[in-house]
């Protein structure tokens, strides 16, 4: 006999799909809305919109920070994660997008391991795996939004916009963490 699933919902914004300056896709810096009882996601690198330490830039030695989420809800089948600058130049640059994270309501990803099952997609700058901020000299204060999306259902790859466009779609709930990098002034 099948249980009821009794989910909260939180509301996902509208992602738009655009292109930056390199050959990956970009989400644009709208993100899944948090609510009481959904997702949380933080870092121990960085205070939530505080600046992200060097170690993790381009000026320092490019490391991805480590990322901790809990709440996620039950009803979710993987774990998405999702790194953009909106204020990049040309327009959102995808720092980093993973998928197919196996769903837990609380978890961590942290250097360069990834959990069995993730997968890492192309970025912006046509890598796969992480880019680390590096923001052009006189360009101001950029923010990164490190995105969770809990997805119903399995994203199985593709191009980076086919991606893009499953992890979205199959979202059931999410969780945003900004932190910023300060460009270096002219």
């Amino acid at each position: 006999m099948a249980l009821p699933l009794r989910v909260s919902l939180v509301s996902l914004s509208v992602l738009v799909a655009t292109t930056g300056a390199g050959s990956g896709p970009v989400f644009a810096a709208a993100a899944p809305a948090v609510a009481s009882g959904a997702p949380r996601l933080a870092s121990p690198d960085f205070a939530a919109g505080g600046p992200i330490p060097t170690r993790f830039t381009c000026k320092g030695a490019g490391d991805r920070p480590t990322l901790k989420w809990s709440g996620v809800p039950a009803a979710a089948n993987s774990i998405a994660i999702v790194v953009i600058d909106p204020d990049a130049v040309n327009g959102p640059f995808t720092h980093w997008m993973v998928y197919g994270i196996p769903a837990a309501r609380s978890g961590t990803i942290s250097g360069g391991d990834l959990p069995a099952g993730a997968h890492e997609q192309t970025n912006s700058a046509g890598k796969v795996g992480w880019k680390g901020p590096c923001p052009p000299d006189g360009t101001g204060i950029h923010h990164y939004h490190f995105m969770l999306y809990a997805d119903r259902g399995a994203v199985t790859g593709g191009t980076p916009a086919d991606t893009e466009v499953q992890i979205r779609k199959q979202a059931i709930a999410g969780a945003t963490l900004i932190g910023t990098v300060a460009a270096a002034q002219q």
